[in-house]
């Protein structure tokens, strides 16, 4: 490997390490929540069974979903009917 690969790959298992928030049955689940002063967001992917299913949720921002739980909670809904889960 060269060094600029080595340095990818160091960084890759970074994120993947700090973005690691669930571990299910055969699944991880990594995902980034951020906020803009209108927009909220929660971005991710799924490693299950040697796949990857990405995700981005964006929602319209408001005092009441200021909070990043309830887009966990809907991202989390949407990704288990999806049987990504």
């Amino acid at each position: 490997m060269t060094p600029r690969a080595d340095s990818c790959s160091a960084m890759i298992a970074g994120v993947r390490e700090i973005s690691l928030i669930e571990i299910g049955a055969g699944w991880e689940l990594h995902a980034k929540t951020g906020t803009m002063p209108e927009l909220g967001w929660w971005v991710g992917w799924v490693q299950k069974e040697g796949r990857i299913y990405c995700f981005a949720l964006n929602f319209g921002r408001t005092d009441a979903n200021l909070d990043t739980a309830p887009r966990i909670q809907l991202g989390k809904a949407c990704l288990e009917a999806l049987g990504v889960l």
